[in-house]
C-alpha cells in the first residue's frame, strides 16, 4: 500500500487481512504500507499487526522512493472502503504488478473482465486473507493477470487518451 494512510483506504483491513494468514504465509509474505500516517492511526495498525510480516514506512516518500517501493513489490493492494477516482488505480497498473482490490464499482469498472482473483469482498479482512493466500500459494494464474494489466495499461495509457481527444476535437 502507499499513498497517505487512511480508514477510507483500508489500511486497518489490510493489516487485519495479514494478521489473519496462517503462520507459514505470514513467513512467505512481507508487507510495506508506504506513505503519511498519523500517530494514532499508526499506532492502532501496530497493534493489530499481530506478528504479521508488515513494514510501516509512515512518512512522505518522494517519487523516486515510492517507485523503488512499487518495483521491489509483486503485488499492490488496494483495499478502499470508498474512493471518488481511480487515479491510484491508474498508477497501479502502469507498473504492470499484480493488483488486488476491493470491489469498489469505480475499481470494478476500470478493471472490468480481470475475474474473481482480483477483488475481495469492500472492508472484509478474512475475505482479503484467502485472496493473498492464493497468490501466496501459486493458485492463481498470475501470467494471465500481468497480461490483463498490460493491455489496461495500455487502453488507460497517456498516449491512447491523447488520440481519443484528438479524435473527439477532429470530429467536431
Amino acid at each position: 500500500m502507499y499513498g497517505n494512510q487512511s480508514t477510507y483506504k483500508g489500511t486497518d483491513v489490510f493489516v487485519q487481512a495479514l494478521s489473519l494468514l496462517p503462520q507459514e504465509y505470514k513467513d512467505k509474505v512481507h508487507a510495506l504500507v508506504v506513505g503519511k500516517t498519523y500517530s494514532n492511526y499508526l499506532n492502532e495498525l501496530k497493534e493489530k499487526k499481530q506478528n504479521a510480516n508488515i513494514e510501516f514506512i509512515p512518512e512522505f516518500v518522494s517519487d523516486e522512493d515510492l517507485y523503488k517501493y512499487i518495483a521491489d513489490s509483486d503485488i499492490i493492494v488496494l483495499p478502499y472502503r470508498e474512493i471518488s477516482q481511480s487515479g491510484v488505480l491508474l498508477l497501479a497498473l502502469s507498473t504492470k504488478r499484480l493488483i488486488i482490490t476491493s470491489d469498489i464499482p469505480s475499481f470494478k469498472e476500470t478493471l472490468a473482465g480481470m475475474g474473481e482473483d482480483t477483488f475481495f469482498e469492500n472492508g472484509n479482512a478474512e475475505n482479503l486473507s484467502k485472496l493473498i493466500v492464493k497468490y501466496a500459494g501459486g493458485l492463481v494464474d498470475e501470467k494471465k493477470q500481468l497480461d490483463f494489466i498490460e493491455s489496461l495499461e495500455a487502453k488507460y495509457s497517456w498516449e491512447n487518451i491523447a488520440e481519443t481527444y484528438k479524435s473527439f476535437i477532429n470530429e467536431l
